[in-house]
């Protein structure tokens, strides 16, 4: 049986709290039995569970989830800049493997989020994580030049959201790939105006082995018309077959700590 990851999804219950500093309020919920009939049916076998914004640093059900499919899921949760390794440590322990930051609409400079953040940083190099990061367009300019010099491992969402393939927040992201601690979700591509695949294209012919692909499920805002199993064939038309099982297996599973040994289905 082949190895495949899908690295950005959302689950949660109806009975999960929501933050008041939510930017929406979600009509329906996505257990993760949800995601797995999805799973199954297009073939994937492996997904990261990401926390979703309007649950902010209420990470039960994730971790829950975590604790029930620990072969099958890896978790990136949103947490609280000054938390403690003493409750950062048992979320890792579950198979936590990232911390994410949705600064969307900021313009916090580099230097200032790194400020910010230097507890978190060096609690996630501690342990080997990541900092996944949603941001958009020319921000990555102002943001990546600080966050590679602390060493930590940096995601980028959802291709950056640029608005141009030749936009100057895409061509810094490009330019940092070669430091060997920047990666990028192929994914969500209906949220920014750019068109994926010369996107696809340039990162391809940067770093191959640090793209990761993700069905960015259930499309939260997006939903009207996407089917996952859609999501999952349309990668093969970013990019070309010889890559795909690195975008798909590989890469992800070295990002996000799968155990390939013994794969087995669900």
């Amino acid at each position: 049986m082949s190895l495949v990851i899908d690295s950005h999804t959302h689950v949660w219950s109806d009975k999960c709290p929501l933050t008041p500093e939510r930017r929406y309020t979600p009509a329906y919920s996505r257990s993760s039995e949800d995601l797995l009939a999805q799973m199954k049916v297009a073939g994937v076998n492996r997904a990261v569970l990401v926390q979703p914004s309007f649950l902010g640093t209420d990470n039960r059900y994730l971790l829950q989830q975590l604790g029930c499919y620990p072969e099958i899921f890896r978790g990136v949760v949103v947490v609280d800049r000054h938390i403690q390794e003493a409750d950062f440590a048992p979320m890792v322990a579950k198979g936590v493997t990232g911390v994410r930051l949705n600064i969307i609409g900021s313009t916090v400079s580099g230097r200032q989020l790194v400020q910010e953040h230097q507890h978190l940083i060096q609690l996630l190099n501690k342990f080997d994580c990541h900092l996944e990061i949603q941001s958009h367009n020319d921000h990555w300019v102002e943001l990546l030049p600080a966050l590679m010099q602390t060493g930590v491992t940096v995601v980028v969402d959802h291709f950056g959201r640029p608005d141009s393939n030749r936009s100057a927040g895409f061509q810094a992201v490009l330019n940092h790939l070669n430091s060997g601690k920047l990666w990028v979700k192929l994914s969500g591509e209906y949220r920014f105006a750019a068109a994926p695949i010369p996107l696809a294209t340039a990162l391809l012919n940067h770093r191959p082995d640090r793209l990761v692909w993700g069905s960015d499920y259930p499309w939260t805002q997006h939903e009207a018309g996407r089917r996952y199993q859609d999501c999952f064939t349309q990668l093969a038309q970013w990019t070309s077959h010889q890559y795909l099982e690195a975008i798909r297996a590989d890469n992800p599973a070295r990002l996000f700590k799968f155990d390939t040994e013994g794969l087995t289905s669900f």
